[in-house]
């Protein structure tokens, strides 16, 4: 269920302070910033990546979604905030070792590329990753963020998964 930021109302002289108003103005506002959304998932299955293509990757294991805006099987790639808001987003992708050429992350919104939020590394032969951050602005119904990685090997590479590190997407709420 979608959430809002609660807006306490402005006092004017003769109110009183009566539990509706306390409740409004203090309660909620509070136990929102006690709790605001926020989600981690990451990549726990490989994914293929095709030579010099941008792919979406998919975000199959969810570690913290406080407010239900992604889901580990329906477009498992995207990230769809509940509360609008500025949000900070950060996605690290990972590749398996390959010697040759260039990996890349970046960030979208719905679909379209975030000026300023992607990186490009060079190679590693055991394995290969880079974070990309952004901060985005989103409407908290139909907006959503995702993860999406490149290489040019020159040949299909998968994305890595492993102990120590995966792909990954974090999202936290920041302001209104």
């Amino acid at each position: 269920m979608a959430r809002t930021v609660p807006s306490p109302p402005t006092e004017v002289p003769g109110n009183f302070n009566t539990s509706a108003l306390f409740n409004a103005q203090v309660r909620d506002l509070n136990n929102f910033a006690l709790a605001v959304p926020v989600f981690r998932g990451y990549q726990a299955s490989s994914q293929s990546a095709a030579n010099a293509t941008w792919i979406s990757v998919a975000i199959d294991t969810s570690t913290l979604d406080s407010d239900g805006g992604h889901s580990n099987v329906t477009n498992n790639s995207r990230y769809t905030p509940t509360v609008a808001g500025t949000y900070c987003v950060i996605g690290t992708a990972a590749f398996a070792g390959s010697a040759t050429t260039q990996r890349a992350a970046r960030l979208t919104m719905n679909g379209s590329t975030s000026i300023g939020a992607a990186v490009a590394g060079g190679s590693g032969a055991s394995w290969w990753c880079a974070t990309a951050i952004d901060f985005f602005v989103m409407n908290g119904t139909t907006d959503y963020v995702e993860l999406q990685a490149r290489q040019d090997s020159g040949g299909t590479l998968s994305t890595y998964t492993g102990t120590d590190f995966n792909s990954a997407l974090r999202v936290f709420w920041l302001s209104r």
